[in-house]
């Protein structure tokens, strides 16, 4: 006689027929109801997605822990010589050039720190450009705490926000007015300070 089969052998095939039979149902379902099933939904997403940016805001930004290293980049559109690495900030999908890069530590490390906590996190600010042409990575211990690309153009950065890197509107602080130039903000001249400034690119001649 053929040996019977288990019964948690025969309760798990249930199991699984019943997941099967029943995840089959509901997305029919929503395939054939989609738009109603998706006004239902939408509302109760965007509140959970704000929340997340909220979230990010708050522990990447006022909250964000203790640092002890700080490595910065300075980005290009298009590379200024051949030792230019190509990179690909969070965030964005364009290939930048690393023009040069600086790795701070201890006081100067925390100086950043303290102008990026003091940020002001702006989700309906800025335009839509993001062009950033700026990298701060925050790191203590050895360990990475945030990796960003800055866009000092249209005031956005980016986040790690629902397992991925989305930019966020900020808002840098009262520049300081310089005779004659445009007004920088705090942070900005702090990067400034180690990197130099961001030259564009001379236009192409037609």
């Amino acid at each position: 006689m053929p040996k019977a089969t288990p019964l948690w052998k025969r309760i798990l095939r249930v199991l699984g027929l019943t997941t099967l039979i029943c995840g089959t149902v509901v997305g029919a379902v929503c395939w054939l109801y989609w738009d109603e099933v998706e006004r239902l939904i939408q509302p109760h997403w965007q509140e959970f997605a704000h929340g997340k940016v909220l979230e990010a805001a708050s522990r990447y930004g006022a909250n964000l822990p203790e640092v002890d290293e700080v490595r910065l980049k300075l980005l290009h559109e298009v590379p200024t010589s051949s030792s230019d690495k190509s990179y690909e900030p969070p965030g964005s999908d364009e290939t930048y050039y690393v023009i040069k890069e600086k790795t701070v530590t201890g006081e100067e490390a925390r100086a950043i720190a303290v102008l990026w906590r003091h940020l002001i996190w702006d989700q309906g600010g800025g335009a839509a450009c993001f062009q950033p042409h700026h990298m701060v990575e925050f790191r203590n211990r050895g360990k990475t705490i945030l990796e960003s690309a800055v866009c000092f153009h249209c005031s956005r950065v980016t986040l790690p926000i629902l397992l991925r890197s989305s930019t966020i509107g900020v808002v840098f602080g009262e520049g300081i007015k310089l005779p004659g130039k445009p007004t920088p903000y705090p942070l900005e001249m702090a990067l400034d300070v180690h990197l130099g400034p961001y030259i564009p690119p001379p236009r192409k001649q037609r």
